[in-house]
């Protein structure tokens, strides 16, 4: 019985830890979304069709339909790698 209650404060860190990379991985691909937006945005002479327009607005809405793009950032593949060897070891590195 008592090694079960020391098992779950060993999870809790880890489960922080990969909160904080889905977080980061989410800020990094909002700000390329905005950084899109911005550019899309400065180039007045090009033409969008209606349902284009209708179609990029709801991307932009819902960040997460498009969700290839934030599981495949090199962002999210480093600080995952990481959340794994950490994981793996007895010893948690705080940065």
């Amino acid at each position: 019985m008592g090694s079960s209650s020391l098992a779950r404060p060993m999870q809790l860190p880890r489960d922080h830890a990969l909160y904080s990379i889905l977080a980061i991985s989410y800020i990094e691909y909002s700000v390329k979304q905005y950084g899109t937006l911005r550019e899309n945005s400065g180039k007045k002479e090009e033409k969008i069709n209606k349902w284009k327009g209708k179609k990029d607005m709801l991307r932009n809405t819902f960040p997460f339909s498009n969700s290839f793009n934030l599981l495949f950032s090199p962002t999210f593949f480093a600080l995952f790698l990481s959340y794994l060897i950490l994981s793996h070891s007895n010893t948690f590195v705080i940065l």
